[in-house]
């Protein structure tokens, strides 16, 4: 097949006008009519528990906050950023069996060490002089960054400051409220009794205003400004007016250039960046968290993984390739200008039941998009009749074989076999709509009428309570805009004709038959 591999030369249209591959659209069989929607239509909700890929360790949110997401036990190569495993050796301590005075003679001890070795590019640690630890768990600590401490003041201001903002945006929002002991109980018993709060409504708001108390008396004086205020907190920036000079082998030595690190290298580890291949340190692998995906019109799941950090199955998957037939290019013909040429095109079902579709074409219509996608080629399908695709059956092997139905296409439908067909198609390029012929790709769009069987379901609560009652299914009918890219119009770079597959041809033999 031409787009075994690069399903990205067809794509669908979302509901919000992007064009996606069917393997990046989900669907949501509570909302009608159904339409497919990509990662910009759903709501995305991060699980709380974060966990490991490799060592399976597990913490909330908090805790994993604390050690910066990153895991103490497991690490990643510096080097090609795949995982590092932990080998063994032993080494020889000496060890004084008796006191100086009486022997000299020493006996080697043998001891047990551990270093990080990377099996795809075969570097350790030993190669950057990192010494090897007697206990594997917590043995390579976190490198300390030299700038913590005026990182931890940069923060401590901007708190402050965005306190103070808060309190200024909360005096604008209540201009009637004259003073905020108001939400304070009183120290006396009176005001005690007078503005207690009975009902639990004023404890945001105490909230509030406890989180912003460690302020200051100064951020409350209006003649201070932020500016002010900021400059006040912590020491500003020092300027460097001279660097230090080149060393003379650097003009007079050529460069290693094996020994300089490379930008993926340095951005990997943004709080040292190191320009030397000498310098790189084992990187902690991040911890990592589940994500499920809710429809923004009807707020159901439409992507829910199990709640087992080990499992990697979902408890529900309403991805688009299981609904709605894939569409991808099986030959791509030498091109000629103004002229019909043949392309195959394979429909697959994924769908768990029949579905029936029908090809329909647009002709010169623009179907609005924001990828900035447009047709400049006409494609045309000999029959515009219905035709049945049948579900997958794992239970047997079916070989390719035409229906009765199919030979009356007069070669349309080309090949069948199982849940799968290939159908014929006529590509014309137009020269007039063809920017730049040397960089110009063979565009068209067509429309693909889908006829399913759906379950009957309005909400989760309503399966449940009747699950002891028949589902009923209703025919549904979608009609999908399909942008298809078949490549340059000049095939060059490597580029080559696709011919028809064999497969094919023994099926239309069959068909002459």
């Amino acid at each position: 097949m031409a787009t075994l591999i690069d399903s990205n030369k067809v794509k669908y249209l979302c509901s919000c006008n992007r064009l996606k591959p069917l393997s990046y659209l989900y669907y949501c069989k509570y909302c009608k009519p159904l339409t497919l929607k990509c990662k910009d239509c759903v709501i995305h909700e991060i699980d709380q528990k974060f966990f490991c890929t490799n060592c399976l360790d597990n913490k909330v949110q908090k805790e994993v906050m604390a050690v910066k997401y990153k895991c103490s036990s497991c690490f990643n190569c510096p080097n090609c950023n795949n995982l590092l495993l932990t080998r063994a050796s032993s080494v020889k301590i000496p060890k004084d069996t008796a006191a100086t005075n009486q022997s000299a003679q020493t006996t080697q001890q043998p001891q047990k060490v551990y270093y990080l070795i990377c099996v795809f590019c075969r570097w350790t640690t030993r190669e950057v002089g990192i010494p090897d630890v007697t206990s594997v768990p917590d043995g390579w600590k976190l490198l300390e960054n030299p700038f913590n401490k005026r990182i931890h003041e940069l923060t401590d201001a901007y708190k402050v400051i965005a306190a103070r903002e808060k309190l200024e945006r909360d005096r604008k929002k209540f201009p009637a409220l004259k003073r905020r002991s108001l939400y304070i109980s009183g120290s006396s018993a009176t005001s005690s009794i007078l503005h207690s709060d009975k009902y639990g409504i004023l404890a945001p708001a105490q909230k509030r205003l406890a989180a912003t108390a460690s302020i200051g008396n100064q951020n409350l004086d209006p003649q201070i400004t932020i500016e002010q205020q900021f400059k006040s907190l912590i020491k500003p920036a020092e300027t460097i007016d001279s660097f230090e000079e080149l060393p003379e082998e650097f003009f007079t030595k050529g460069s290693n250039i094996n020994s300089i690190t490379s930008i993926a290298q340095r951005h990997a580890n943004p709080d040292f960046q190191p320009s030397k291949t000498n310098e790189l340190y084992p990187l902690n692998k991040f911890y990592q968290s589940k994500e499920s995906k809710r429809c923004s019109g009807c707020e159901h799941n439409v992507l829910k993984p199990e709640s087992n950090i080990i499992s990697i199955k979902f408890k529900l998957h309403q991805m688009a390739v299981f609904l709605v037939p894939e569409i991808r290019i099986i030959t791509i013909p030498e091109w000629k200008m103004d002229q019909p040429n043949e392309v195959i095109l394979s429909v697959t079902n994924r769908y768990e039941g029949d579905v029936n579709i029908s090809f329909l074409c647009l002709g010169d219509e623009q179907v609005p998009n924001l990828s900035n996608f447009e047709s400049n080629s006409k494609i045309e399908f000999e029959c515009e009749d219905t035709i049945v695709i049948d579900r997958q059956d794992n239970s047997k092997a079916v070989m390719a074989q035409l229906k009765p139905t199919d030979e009356r296409t007069k070669g349309f439908v080309c090949f069948r076999r199982d849940n799968k067909i290939a159908v014929k198609c006529l590509v014309t390029p137009i020269s007039k709509k063809q920017t730049d012929k040397e960089l110009a790709h063979v565009r068209c769009i067509f429309g693909l009428n889908c006829s399913i069987n759906i379950a009957e379901s309005s909400s989760p609560q309503i399966q449940n309570s009747s699950s002891g009652s028949k589902e009923t299914f209703i025919n549904s009918v979608i009609t999908h805009r399909i942008f298809v890219d078949f490549g340059p119009l000049k095939l060059e770079d490597g580029l080559k004709v696709v011919p028809r597959p064999r497969y094919i041809d023994d099926c239309l033999k069959n068909l002459v038959k």
